[in-house]
């Protein structure tokens, strides 16, 4: 099933590419197959293109939407339990000696070296201020590197104020820890609970809903139909101009996972 989902998905957009050159192709070529065949051609250099950056995307380590999603849930989730410390423990005990585990923050050794993994829980996000009180709080530990996980960086200058104290100074936020630690090391909290979204605003709701994978058909119909005028009638400017930006729509639309959340039943 997710191979023929594949499949299909990719026959609609080399249709889509298709259609798209064909239109702007027609406006400046008189002859039918001649305009047939230069589209079928710029089509299929657009699929390659497409298909070796896609590649390239799928190899690169930015965060998919699901990840995100889970991301901020295990944040969350982590945030609301008692065992924060207990985790961390479970995280980093493969690779290091844990010498103490606490309720916020574990403090490890390995290679002579002691460090800090501190689990800042705060929902508001990680400011110079808090760095500064973490940081201070652990100053007799004798500790040559900290690693703090917060949910977000809330203030740019926290980059440039790690650089002021003695010890090295890590701050990842809930994005990062994922990447850099929870998929690193196939260690993933538990979600317990899920952050709730905020409503959007109305106009991001009219967006929503007009960019919907439901809007697909509508927008590839009435393009193909100005697309399939221009066989017998040479297209101008202005329709060649209209059908781009309904196939422009179409792609968006179906292709956009923003505006194509998977609805969740109340029952």
């Amino acid at each position: 099933m997710i191979k023929f989902k594949f499949v299909l998905q990719e026959a609609l957009k080399i249709c889509m590419i298709f259609l798209f050159v064909f239109v702007w192709i027609r406006f400046f070529v008189r002859k039918f197959y001649l305009s047939l065949l230069i589209s079928s051609l710029i089509t299929v250099v657009c699929e390659l293109f497409l298909l070796f950056i896609t590649k390239k995307i799928s190899k690169s380590s930015t965060l998919k939407i699901k990840e995100k999603e889970d991301a901020e849930n295990m944040f969350f989730s982590l945030s609301n339990s008692d065992s924060q410390g207990l985790f961390l423990k479970k995280l980093f005990q493969k690779y290091s000696t844990v010498e103490k585990v606490c309720s916020h923050y574990i403090i490890c050794k390995k290679d002579s070296q002691r460090y800090l993994v501190y689990f800042a829980d705060n929902y508001d996000g990680l400011g110079c201020e808090k760095l500064f009180e973490i940081i201070k709080k652990f100053k007799k530990e004798n500790i040559q590197k900290t690693i703090i996980l917060c949910r977000q960086i809330k203030e740019k200058d926290v980059y440039a104020f790690v650089n002021s104290f003695d010890g090295k100074v890590i701050v990842l936020d809930e994005y990062q820890t994922y990447q850099k630690l929870y998929k690193k090391h196939q260690i993933f909290p538990e979600i317990t609970s899920k952050f709730p979204t905020e409503k959007k605003m109305s106009f991001k709701l009219l967006v929503a809903y007009s960019f919907n994978k439901k809007r697909t058909k509508g927008y590839l119909f009435s393009a193909f139909i100005l697309i399939l005028s221009s066989i017998f009638v040479r297209a101008t400017l202005y329709y060649c101009l209209i059908s781009t930006v309904l196939l422009f729509f179409a792609v968006f639309s179906y292709f956009n996972p923003q505006f194509n959340k998977k609805e969740t039943s109340l029952l």
